[in-house]
């Protein structure tokens, strides 16, 4: 406690202290306490940093804890020395006196106290009073000053909706911008894009209201606007490329949660579909109506267009290593149910779960730390043997790994676009 030289600033802090103690022992409304050092009050309110080593000060700060757990009002005031002040001149004479007699400070060593202190029991007293915030969030303490294992176990019926005697949080409510809305944010993922050689890509909730074609760095960019609110919106992202036929580009269904696009690649008629499901809590029969709205937007294409798409699914499935395909893995939603039947239909086959290497893939986190895999490519059932998950790439887009993450599929495929040649 005072292995080293004490100051004046000590003297200080423990008068506070005792003070303070005196404050919590007696019934009392309002307590006033004055001392002539400023940093002594500053620390004894809390204001100021206390060294470990420095249990007075400590104790200090958990005696004034303890009489606001007490609702006793506290108030501490800056007296000027030698102004005169009757009482600081009383506190002065006395601590003089005990000075000069040491029997006087021998007999009040405050034993018991000193040792509380330094077992750090002291701390925790502010824990006993019973308080409406102890009373609400912990355990009542027994005579022993310990809860009842009992008490401990029970469950309370309803979270906090804050963490102990914290305020309440000021929350500003703004809208919610994903990838591309911000301004510099189609650049920066136009960058990430080329970087990893990505030749095409499908955006959800963009919430951008911006329809048709543009041009941005080397890609075409496709939209679908988002509502009028500022929900949804969706993109397909396409590479320049002199095989591809800019001319041949045709949006045949736009909403804020699907688009649909067909171009012409080599002569090969393409389906690109960029959509996004409700999320997996929605009701069941919403689900399937989602899912059934998607198929028959999709009746619109033509047949015989190499389908790619580009979902983000709300579906889970339970991962299974000795199993490749996602398709024949157990789906644990509604959504992975509906996604299923959706590929069997359309013949697609799907991303795999896992990476070359076996790792477990994840394109979402939950807000409560949940790693999911939500997020699919889809591609002609044949093609499925063909196409690799690669490790998921960082873009550098404003939005980076904030709550998806991106799925990166290589796919080598060869198609013969020679024209079928009809006889009659």
């Amino acid at each position: 406690m005072h292995a080293r030289l004490p100051s004046a600033f000590d003297g200080e802090i423990e008068a506070i202290l005792h003070a303070l103690a005196v404050v919590a022992s007696v019934p009392c409304r309002a307590a006033h306490v004055g001392a002539d050092c400023e940093a002594a009050l500053t620390v004894a309110q809390g204001l100021a940093a206390t060294a470990e080593w420095d249990l007075t000060a400590r104790a200090t700060v958990s005696i004034r804890a303890l009489v606001a757990m007490q609702s006793k009002g506290l108030f501490l005031h800056k007296v000027l020395a030698h102004a005169g002040c009757a009482l600081n001149g009383l506190a002065d004479g006395l601590a003089k006196a005990v000075g000069r007699n040491l029997s006087l400070e021998t007999a009040g060593t405050f034993q018991t106290l000193w040792t509380a202190i330094t077992e750090g029991v002291v701390d925790h007293l502010w824990l006993v009073p019973p308080h409406p915030h102890t009373a609400y969030s912990l355990p009542p303490l027994n005579e022993a000053g310990t809860w009842e294992r009992g008490y401990c176990d029970v469950v309370a019926s309803d979270a906090l909706q804050r963490p102990f005697c914290m305020p309440e949080p000021e929350l500003v409510a703004k809208p919610v911008q994903l990838v591309t809305s911000a301004p510099g944010a189609p650049e920066l993922l136009a960058r990430g894009l080329r970087k990893h050689a990505v030749d095409i890509a499908g955006i959800q909730e963009t919430r951008q209201r911006q329809t048709g074609i543009a041009t941005l760095s080397d890609y075409w960019i496709l939209h679908a606007p988002c509502t009028d609110q500022g929900i949804g919106g969706a993109q397909i992202w396409v590479r320049h490329n002199p095989r591809w036929d800019r001319q041949a580009f045709t949006i045949v269904h736009q909403e804020p949660q699907i688009l649909v696009v067909l171009g012409s690649f080599d002569g090969v008629r393409m389906l690109l579909v960029s959509a996004h499901a409700p999320p997996a809590t929605t009701a069941a029969d919403v689900l399937q109506d989602w899912w059934g709205h998607l198929a028959t937007t999709l009746h619109r294409t033509p047949a015989n267009c190499v389908p790619l798409f580009f979902l983000d699914a709300n579906a889970t499935f339970s991962r299974q290593p000795l199993v490749p395909s996602t398709l024949l893995c157990t789906p644990l939603c509604n959504n992975a149910m509906c996604l299923q039947q959706f590929a069997a239909n359309r013949a697609l086959g799907l991303s795999p779960q896992f990476l070359t290497n076996g790792a477990p893939l994840h394109s979402w986190t939950s807000p409560q730390g949940h790693r999911k895999l939500i997020d699919y490519i889809g591609m002609p059932a044949d093609w499925e043997h063909t196409c690799t998950v690669q490790d998921t790439p960082r873009l550098g887009d404003m939005y980076e790994d904030i709550d998806h993450q991106p799925v990166l599929l290589r796919l080598e495929a060869t198609v013969d676009a020679t024209p079928v040649q009809h006889h009659t």
